[in-house]
């Protein structure tokens, strides 16, 4: 017979009958759907019956004859009544719930109940492993089949965890630490990610696998509740690190260090363990059928005083910070921020600061997911367009605001364009392919195509004033500067600049064809080329000159981009090349790099006082405000160019102006961004005119007829409407050729509109 439990505080079991398992679940089945259990009489007496069948199941335990079978009917049945207890819960009056998740008498009752329940659940585990899996007296009770599984599967989780370790895990390290030209930066910044979460990443698979492999091959035992524990204990660390990583990369990329890194990571923590705490006890509750009882109300309750000392703790630390971020001039006209200002002391600053951390903290999450996001290039474009329309509304609305500055002079102009006295390598890998094929010690023909100001000159210039033999010899070296015309102009411009002992163009052909001469370099053969049927005539001399040669000779060709697009349609398979590769795209890094040698090596002074840009939407490093302008106004400088460097000394040298009262000091304005866009519109005759004069880089008025097949009267009044819009210049010549200012527009144009291929512009 059933002993009575010592807390029942109403007779025992009144009545229901107990011979077998099914008849209380039937008896309190049937009290729910008739709604009968809405007391606090009813409620007790089913606490008791439940704890009659827990002492009832303990006693089955104990016995050395009860089997696995008998355990597992009385654990289901069990679980039912647990359900029913839940029923009861939902079901009762708000006044009697509230005395069940108090702590009152009813409420202890309960959380004994449940504490029973546990118990019980913990034995039950023990009761299974033992029966099943190891006994004190026999050892292990596993069959050979299984343990040869089990190890089997053991060994090949450790080999496939070791293939990570070796081989893959060093890969990533390379990828997260190379350079731009040789991984994509969004690959780079995910490997760099991933090998910030490795080891929580590490120790929590190898947990679950491990786990779930025993649980398969020996469903007896259970880690319900050691899975829940460990999936929330490493699962919130690694969240925890993920957001205080993506939080960090904008700090990586801009190499710059987080003065508050430390109190961050702690702020993240703690929310994280936090979280964790409330998870696993809600996860607990549910695994052993006590969800939304009494012990699980009690324990989220038990949380609030852990947690209050907490965010007091951390917003005493992070008070100052906060007021201090929340009166920079980026929040001067963000509503929730003044308000915050306003009340920043007195006994509402205790409600003020957690409001205004949430605030920051949003910012500040939301910021880093697109400063990660931001290096995948499609995203970073999007970005790219929104700050520029805010930049746009921003400089509309200042250009009244001050007094009017005078723009510098032209030779001003033409020392900042000509760039600094040192040259700046970006080409290391580019200058090594050319090296390794002028090495080889036989004639070798490499060709470089690049879009203008891209670098082409620099780099044979860097090929001039390097070793580039391997065992540190000397080679000679020489550059030609490809005139506009024809062949035979190209022959007397080598003989006037690397061949001036020669005395007629014939004596230079003998040279080159009898000659131990190393290396001759190119620069703007383009020049040779018309975008014509037939155009690649001179082009086609100048290659033949090429293959008759000295055996000796390594030739390099530079070529514009838009011209080499032509060449490759219209060549077929009459030229080949060694090496074809183009110019590399210049990061932001090396753009702002060029900017600085250039303002030293002229002695710059600069005023950033008048930009007042907006914040882009990834910025997420926040330097004093006397550097914010600087710092934004490069990024958008980067931005602009496209990674071309010519382009960015000629934005650097529009952006700078002299006002009248300091003429010492250059004062930094935003450069002319109206011009997006503002194209497209043209006729079609003038995007043809356009293309022309890009692929002809310098253009005379019959090679754009020849090349559009328009008229003449068409081609004047196009070049004539293209220069009213100094979108065309003409040079002192008497060549067309797309300005500065419009270059980078035109080839975004072409792009668009499908008439040329201009893909190394893209960012």
């Amino acid at each position: 017979m059933a002993v009575p439990f010592s807390h029942a505080a109403v007779p025992f079991n009144q009545g229901i009958p107990l011979d077998r398992n099914e008849s209380m679940l039937d008896y309190w089945t049937e009290r729910l759907s008739q709604q009968a259990v809405l007391s606090e009489y009813e409620f007790r007496q089913f606490d008791n019956d439940l704890n009659n069948k827990i002492i009832e199941f303990e006693q089955h335990l104990a016995n050395p004859e009860t089997t696995l079978k008998e355990v597992t009917g009385l654990h289901q049945n069990l679980l039912a009544l647990l359900t029913l207890r839940r029923t009861i819960f939902d079901q009762a009056p708000s006044v009697l719930r509230r005395e069940i998740y108090g702590l009152g008498e009813l409420g202890l009752l309960s959380a004994r109940t449940e504490i029973a329940v546990i118990k019980l659940f913990t034995h039950t585990q023990r009761f299974e492993f033992q029966r099943s899996i190891y006994n004190a007296e026999s050892g292990w009770q596993l069959s050979a089949m299984v343990e040869a599984r089990l190890a089997g599967q053991l060994l090949l989780l450790m080999f496939v965890f070791g293939i990570w370790r070796l081989r893959l895990v060093p890969k990533l390290k390379i990828a997260a630490l190379n350079s731009e030209k040789q991984v994509s930066r969004w690959r780079s910044t995910l490997s760099w990610l991933l090998l910030s979460l490795r080891r929580p990443l590490e120790l929590l698979f190898l947990l679950s696998a491990v786990m779930k492999i025993v649980t398969h091959e020996l469903p007896r035992i259970d880690f319900s509740i050691l899975h829940s524990a460990l999936f929330w204990a490493f699962g919130s660390f690694l969240a925890a690190r993920l957001v205080y990583t993506i939080g960090a990369n904008e700090y990586r990329r801009n190499s710059t260090l987080d003065r508050n890194a430390r109190k961050r990571w702690r702020v993240i923590y703690s929310v994280a363990v936090i979280g964790a705490l409330i998870a696993f006890g809600s996860d607990a509750v549910h695994v052993v059928n006590l969800a939304k009882m009494t012990l699980e109300s009690w324990y989220l309750l038990a949380l609030v005083p852990v947690c209050l000392p907490i965010i007091v703790f951390h917003c005493v630390a992070w008070k100052a910070h906060i007021f201090e971020t929340l009166s920079r001039i980026d929040y001067q006209s963000v509503s929730i921020a003044q308000w915050c200002l306003r009340h920043q002391s007195g006994l509402s600053v205790w409600y003020v600061v957690p409001i205004a951390a949430s605030y920051l903290s949003w910012q500040w999450l939301s910021r880093s997911v697109l400063a990660v996001l931001a290096e995948n290039p499609t995203f970073r474009i999007l970005l790219s367009y929104l700050f520029k329309v805010e930049v746009a509304k921003q400089v509309a609305k200042s250009e009244g605001d001050n007094p009017k500055l005078l723009a510098i002079s032209q030779s001003k102009k033409d020392e900042i364009l000509r760039g600094p006295g040192q040259h700046i390598p970006v080409d290391a890998l580019l200058s090594q392919r050319i090296r390794k094929l002028i090495n080889l010690n036989r004639s070798t023909i490499s060709l470089v195509h690049g879009a203008r100001a891209s670098g082409k000159t620099a780099l044979l210039k860097g090929l001039m004033t390097h070793d580039i033999s391997p065992n540190g010899e000397a080679v000679n070296v020489r550059v030609v500067d490809c005139p506009r015309g024809d062949f035979e102009q190209f022959l007397e411009a080598m003989k006037a600049q690397i061949f001036s002992h020669a005395q007629s163009v014939g004596e230079v052909i003998s040279f080159l064809r009898d000659s131990e001469e190393q290396v001759i370099c190119i620069d703007n053969a383009h020049r040779l080329v018309t975008p014509t049927i037939g155009g690649l005539a001179e082009f086609e001399r100048l290659i033949r000159l090429i293959r008759r040669s000295s055996g000796a000779i390594s030739w390099v060709l530079t070529i514009d981009t838009a011209a080499w697009r032509f060449i490759q349609r219209a060549r077929g398979e009459r030229f080949k090349f060694d090496l074809e590769d183009r110019m590399p795209i210049w990061s932001a890094k090396e753009v702002q790099t060029l900017i600085d040698s250039t303002n030293s090596y002229l002695s710059l002074k600069l005023n950033f006082d008048r930009l007042n840009l907006p914040r882009q939407f990834d910025e997420l490093v926040q330097p004093s405000d006397k550097e914010l302008a600087n710092i934004r106004f490069r990024r958008i400088l980067s931005d602009y160019c496209g990674g071309n460097p010519g382009i960015a000394l000629q934005l650097w040298s529009e952006s700078l102006f002299i006002c009248p009262s300091e003429p010492s000091t250059l004062v930094v304005q935003v450069f002319d961004i109206s011009r997006d866009g503002s194209i497209d519109n043209l006729s079609v005759s003038l995007h043809l005119v356009l293309r022309a004069i890009l692929q002809l880089e310098l253009a005379v008025r019959s090679d754009i007829e020849n090349a559009t097949k328009c008229s003449s009267e068409e081609v004047i009044d196009a070049l004539r409407l293209l220069g009213n819009l100094s979108i065309v210049e003409r040079t002192e010549q008497g060549f067309y050729r797309v300005s500065w200012l419009w270059y980078r527009e035109i080839c975004s144009l072409m792009q668009r509109k499908h008439l040329l291929v201009m893909g190394e512009l893209k960012k």
